[in-house]
């Protein structure tokens, strides 16, 4: 009987100790294509509005990411200073690397530079974390969640 016990309890021990196997997920690698269908936005920040005028502002959107590196986005806004703005359409460019992590480029008309932003591809695609890099009078961040 005490024989029987010591095998159970070495095998318990040798698989504590044993190399964890990931699963599937776990060795997942992104690419553009991990990106694909509609996401809703939320994002919220502090941006240029003029010259030495900041502003805090607010923006919901739907953006589309189409699994090749490109995107559309329409967006509602509220800026502290410039006031509401509705269906803002823009378009962009996004890159991902293979750890599920990226840049995006968005290109806002009537806006002199892109925004850049680097981001994190969260819950199997299903979530994007993302910061804004440039330009340097823009500090804010975004959600967003894949909705279809």
């Amino acid at each position: 009987m005490n024989f029987q016990i010591a095998a159970v309890a070495g095998i318990a021990l040798a698989g504590l100790f044993s190399p964890l196997q990931a699963d599937e997920d776990e060795n997942a690698k992104c690419n553009n294509a991990t990106l694909r269908g509609d996401y809703g936005l939320h994002s919220s920040g502090v941006r240029g509005a003029g010259p030495a005028v900041i502003e805090t502002f607010v923006v919901t959107a739907v953006r589309s990411f189409d699994g090749k590196g490109g995107f559309t986005t329409i967006a509602n806004a509220h800026g502290q200073v410039t006031g509401v703005a509705r269906n803002l359409r823009s378009v962009g460019t996004y890159e991902v690397d293979a750890n599920c992590t990226g840049i995006v480029t968005i290109n806002i008309p009537g806006v002199p530079e892109p925004l850049v932003s680097s981001f994190v591809i969260v819950n199997g695609g299903k979530e994007i974390k993302e910061v804004t890099l440039s330009p340097a009078s823009t500090i804010a961040m975004a959600i967003l969640k894949r909705i279809r």
